[in-house]
């Protein structure tokens, strides 16, 4: 029915997010060519609604709901080419979604197939994934107490367990690199785009929240303030996602220079290199066959990056006060009273 099928699969913290925006805001120049990037089992620019029904329900993968209006878009289209990207394809290293593309080739009978994957370090992977869970609100623990808890219980970080479905397609599965002397460009983007042969990506790259990282004042005030509401027990009372939202956007606008969020140390990022050196050996061995060295041990690490309220100016310590009041501006009158609104920053200040 097809001539190709081209499945990007992530991994988490690869430039994901900005390779989707780009394919969904070039979904109808690209049907144009005779390329789909469906809109069914999208949530947001990707295919997440796909990926989560494969892991998070039973019966026939064939039967899901964006299975079937994935097959309905294709014989309504009609197209040479389908192509489809989500994180997720590689989540929990479930076999379900490897499962679900040999039905999928099946139904569609593709001339070619084509399985696109990044990698980088994972302790690169361990700060940037805190940074985005601090500003969605799921995290507001320290870092170096998040870290360990990372480290002892989510298996994504473990390559060979995460990309171990796939590898039934081993002839098919390309695994790249995520760093910028590696990357066609040095973009994520520009290098999907050359590598699955699109031709040129688009030359306009809208603004989105995910590809901006989040800077170490950034990160630290977010966690503090999302820190705030739940140990007042807030979070009923205040739309956290919304408010932090509108608190990174406050503080990105802010003429202060941000240091970058880096806060493991040479000897930290050595500890996490060995943490993961037995699989990562494996993994390079086994899916980066030609890769001179092992581009996921631990380079040198310059000084780590961090801020705190303690060594913040009183512009930065005004600015936190602010995004607190504002905060709490979603509450009833009379619910503030019990809130120590006035003493927020000092108070944290003390405490760091």
């Amino acid at each position: 029915m097809i001539d190709r099928l081209v499945l990007h699969i992530g991994s988490h913290k690869t430039g994901s997010t900005a390779i989707q925006q780009s394919l969904a805001d070039a979904t109808d120049s690209l049907l144009a060519r005779g390329i789909l990037y469906p809109r069914a089992g999208r949530r947001g620019v990707g295919h997440a609604q796909l990926a989560n029904e494969l892991v998070n329900t039973n019966g026939p993968l064939m039967a899901i709901p964006s299975h079937l209006g994935l097959i309905e878009e294709v014989r309504a289209s009609r197209p040479s080419t389908l192509l489809l990207s989500a994180e997720g394809f590689t989540n929990k290293g479930s076999a379900r979604q490897a499962e679900w593309v040999r039905g999928l080739c099946e139904a569609l009978q593709p001339q070619d197939l084509r399985i696109v994957g990044y990698v980088r370090p994972q302790w690169e992977c361990l700060e940037s994934t805190y940074a985005d869970r601090v500003r969605v609100g799921i995290v507001w623990a320290p870092f170096a107490e998040w870290l360990e808890g990372a480290l002892e219980g989510e298996s994504g970080f473990d390559y060979v367990r995460r990309f171990a479905p796939w590898r039934e397609f081993a002839e098919r599965l390309e695994i790249r690199l995520y760093a910028a002397p590696s990357l066609s460009g040095r973009d994520a983007v520009d290098d999907f785009w050359h590598a699955v042969g699109l031709g040129p990506p688009p030359t306009h790259r809208p603004h989105h929240e995910n590809r901006i990282r989040s800077g170490a004042r950034t990160t630290e005030m977010l966690r503090r303030l999302r820190a705030f509401l739940a140990e007042h027990h807030l979070d009923g009372l205040v739309r956290v996602r919304e408010t932090l939202l509108g608190a990174y956007r406050r503080i990105q606008a802010e003429p202060i220079e941000d240091l970058p969020f880096s806060p493991l140390t040479s000897e930290d990022v050595t500890r996490i290199a060995k943490r993961f050196a037995p699989t990562n050996e494996e993994f390079v061995r086994e899916y980066l066959r030609g890769v001179r060295g092992n581009p996921l041990s631990s380079p040198k690490r310059d000084e780590p990056s961090t801020w705190s309220l303690s060594e913040a100016s009183e512009r930065e310590r005004r600015l936190f006060a602010k995004l607190v009041e504002e905060a709490l501006r979603q509450m009833p009158l009379h619910q503030l009273e019990d809130v120590p609104v006035a003493g927020v920053v000092d108070a944290e200040h003390r405490r760091h």
